[in-house]
């Protein structure tokens, strides 16, 4: 296909290699354009955080796909910082690609105490977790926080790829529109991309469903034409169970062309299916029965073009204080004065001299107005991380998680936790658990996990999340298990029999799950019960042998006594045993 690109000669479009779903983009547009409505109430504010807070996101028009943004907007950064913190933050702290955040189990919590279920579950979270990392899942993950952050949600699909198991895409505001179901969940979503011809033809030729006035663009070299492409992830609700292609998944996937004739579906580009829902879209906070979330950048917007005023007004006064406006007699009108050092600037006799002299600045500019400007700008730049949680991310992230204790952090993090609590439930819930289901489903159809052992016939998985963040929330809860073995500890130095009430083995696993530890460090109770039972049997042979050793050495005595008559005490006792006397 690329030996094509540029050339002259004109291509022999091959037929479709497989028919659209009849009718597939009848509806479509319409649906898109009732969408539209919900979203448009936040372009405004979408647009001003890309002004002022993410200068290179945001795609608002088709055309502007490729343009970059203006930043002449922004004098104080602080709101590109706190973002900028925010959303590593919460990579770091939410699915970090240097550390474990999630884990497998089952509902059954005593099943997962199985050696077979524990290892199947480690190897399944270890190809997880390859796949994101060999894929451009934390790239995109990274996108997704900060667009949640600034602009209340930040929308990834999840492409099915031969290359790398899965692709990521992260739409940036402006360009997606969102649909949700009775749930209240995510499941649609609209994207609106402007590309040439050469991109069309290079994604769809092999499919061979190239619009006919697109063809036409290539056969007549216009490759660098624009094009208005939708793309649209949704559910099928014509859904045909046991149909093998796209009518029998539960999500189809549509590209259309907005600008070709939809006659015969001949605007239709391609017509595939999903599994699972591709659509991973976390939102900070949001409204029952509201499709957008609100998030920091919202709060924030206002305090953050508060600041570029301010530091407007800072630079004003600098100037001034710098090269302060002058004041001159009427006769050195259109005469030059020189500010630099050393020159001699010369005026009428006549003139008389003022207060200052004849040349003096206008008014006095001192540095109270700059202090107070200051002031007010640091407070206004609190504001700002607080709204973005910077405090916490950078306390959080600062923190040794193996030297802090649960104590520590229920002290210092405790309300803070608290506050983004329910961020961290949303984040998990919309974005994380579909994750993982949709890399799960594209590994399981690729015949790349194992199978699951027998025990967990007709069971589904449990997903538990060890992040940074989840974690601490979770080792507030710890603190209830370490006081009780304290106070235990204290009450077994009187009455040791206080123990027996104690069932330390479940406290390990109860402790273990909190804090997150990996499942292969703890041992199942099946392999706890054998290392028990061989050290009872090797205990019980310790006392059999030295029994045995014990009889050897009296024996050994006994048949050196001599009690005369050519024998020995030995002999004489198993002569005379069984005798009656």
């Amino acid at each position: 296909m690329d030996a094509l690109v540029g050339t002259d000669r004109k291509i022999d479009w091959p037929a479709p290699r497989h028919l659209a779903i009849r009718g597939a983009s009848a509806g479509l547009e319409e649906r898109k354009q009732a969408l539209l409505i919900e979203r448009d109430e936040f372009l405004e504010e979408w647009k001003n955080i890309s002004d002022y807070v993410q200068t290179r996101r945001g795609r608002y028009l088709i055309t502007d796909n490729r343009k970059r943004r203006n930043s002449k907007k922004v004098l104080n950064e602080k709101g590109i910082f706190a973002s900028r913190t925010c959303g590593a933050g919460m990579l770091a702290g939410v699915s970090s690609p240097s550390r474990p955040w999630l884990k497998l189990g089952t509902p059954d919590k005593d099943l997962n105490e199985f050696a077979t279920v524990k290892r199947w579950l480690d190897i399944v979270e270890k190809r997880l977790y390859q796949v994101f990392a060999n894929s451009n899942y934390y790239h995109s993950k990274q996108s997704s926080y900060r667009d949640m952050a600034d602009f209340g949600q930040g929308p990834v699909l999840i492409d099915e790829d031969y290359e790398n198991a899965i692709n990521c895409y992260c739409s940036p505001a402006g360009e997606y529109i969102l649909g949700v179901n009775d749930r209240g969940g995510v499941d649609t979503m609209f994207r609106d991309m402007s590309w040439t011809t050469k991109d069309v033809v290079e994604r769809f030729f092999k499919y061979g469903r190239i619009p006919r006035e697109i063809r036409a663009a290539w056969d007549r070299g216009g490759y660098e034409d624009k094009w208005t492409i939708v793309s649209v992830v949704q559910p099928n609700i014509k859904m045909i169970k046991d149909w093998r292609g796209p009518l029998g998944m539960p999500y189809m996937v549509v590209y259309y062309a907005v600008d070709c004739s939809n006659d015969d579906d001949n605007n239709v580009l391609a017509v595939s299916g999903n599994w699972e829902n591709a659509i991973s879209a976390p939102r900070w906070d949001v409204q029952p029965g509201d499709i957008y979330g609100d998030g920091p950048g919202a709060i924030a917007l206002p305090v953050v073009k508060s600041l570029q005023e301010l530091e407007k007004r800072k630079g004003q006064i600098i100037d001034k204080m710098a090269v302060p406006p002058m004041q001159a007699p009427a006769g050195m009108d259109k005469k030059v004065i020189s500010h630099k050092p050393g020159d001699v600037s010369f005026y009428p006799t006549t003139a008389a001299a003022g207060v200052n002299g004849p040349i003096s600045p206008l008014y006095k500019v001192d540095g109270n107005g700059l202090n107070a400007l200051a002031a007010e700008t640091q407070i206004l730049e609190h504001r700002v991380d607080v709204a973005y949680f910077v405090d916490l991310f950078l306390a959080t992230i600062n923190s040794d998680r193996r030297q802090v204790t649960a104590r520590e952090i229920n002290e210092v993090h405790e309300e803070k936790l608290i506050a983004l609590g329910p961020v961290l439930e949303r984040t998990h819930y919309e974005g994380l658990n579909l994750d993982i289901k949709r890399a799960f489903g594209v590994l399981a159809r690729n015949r790349v996990l194992p199978p699951p052992p027998p025990e967990m016939d007709g069971l589904g998985l449990k997903i538990e999340y060890t992040s940074l963040l989840a974690v601490a929330q979770r080792a507030i809860g710890a603190t209830g298990i370490e006081r009780f073995a304290g106070f235990l500890g204290n009450l077994a130095a009187g009455n040791p029999e206080v123990l027996d009430k104690w069932d330390m083995d479940q406290t390990i696993d109860e402790y273990g799950d909190i804090t997150g530890v990996p499942a292969s460090i703890v041992r199942s109770d099946e392999e706890v019960a054998a290392i028990r039972e061989k050290r009872q049997a090797d205990m019980q042979n310790e006392k059999v042998m030295a029994t045995a050793a014990a009889g050897a050495d009296t024996a050994k005595v006994l048949s050196e006594a001599d009690t005369g008559r050519n024998s020995n005490l030995l002999a004489d006792i198993i002569g005379n045993a069984g005798r009656v006397v």
